[in-house]
């Protein structure tokens, strides 16, 4: 196993922006992590996700 370290990031600039402040940081982080390990971006969000107290295989 390999473990690497990325690059310090600098997310202060996100401190006082509230929600979307929180949803651009988590974006840095990710562009960062996608930077690194070569994944493409795919501009979508989970759909349909039921957490697994909810879901017929759970009971």
């Amino acid at each position: 196993m390999v473990v690497e370290a990325l690059e310090p990031l600098d997310l202060s600039v996100y401190r006082r922006a509230g929600v979307d402040g929180v949803r651009a940081a988590t974006d840095a982080v990710m562009a960062a992590i996608r930077s690194r390990t070569g994944q493409e971006y795919v501009d979508t969000y989970a759909k349909g996700w039921v957490p697994p107290a909810a879901s017929p295989e759970a009971a």
